[in-house]
């Protein structure tokens, strides 16, 4: 088995870093200089995806500043729960790694179409996951409506819908 700093010097992070490009985190960048905190505590757990965030928080395909990896983890279900306070919800290194992120278009990526199945059903996430579950995007982004024209046109039948009802029932509960 590879040891983590192998892994980090094969994984995307640890390229950037030996092109001396910024982005290339360091071990403190994740794990804080004086501090080290332990992986397995409930504030690492609670807390990994911010860190990641700090990094990731640029729009992506050329979307809004709302389309960034970071906002769309946080507008996620997974990202939700994880700000209720649960650790049990998957975070950015359950599905990406965390010594050993490559690129996703990486055959051995663990977000790479090839291994999407194994990587949503290890560790008892989604056991029965297969072909069509992995379809998921979930960093999809409701407002973006150019990459994701269905979702933004569900949003937005939402909204309206919802709307109206409140309204509707609204001025008729005002009136009765």
């Amino acid at each position: 088995q590879q040891g983590v700093n192998e892994a980090y010097k094969d994984s995307i992070h640890g390229e950037l870093l030996a092109r001396g490009e910024d982005g290339g985190p360091v071990c403190t960048d994740c794990h804080t200089a004086h501090n080290i905190t332990r992986i397995n505590t409930p504030e690492f757990l609670l807390d990994i995806m911010n860190e990641c965030g700090e990094c990731h928080n640029t729009p992506q395909n050329g979307g809004s500043k709302h389309s960034t990896s970071y906002e769309t983890y946080n507008s996620s279900y997974h990202g939700q729960v994880t700000k209720l306070g649960s650790s049990r919800a998957a975070r950015c290194s359950d599905c990406h790694g965390a010594h050993d992120i490559l690129s996703l278009d990486d055959p051995n990526s663990r977000v790479s179409e090839l291994n999407l199945i194994q990587t949503c059903s290890q560790g008892g996430c989604h056991p029965n996951a297969n072909a069509n579950f992995v379809m998921f995007d979930p960093h999809a982004d409701y407002r973006d409506r150019e990459n994701y024209p269905v979702l933004w046109g569900v949003w937005w039948y939402f909204i309206i819908v919802m709307s109206s009802v409140f309204t509707f029932f609204g001025l008729h509960t005002l009136f009765w």
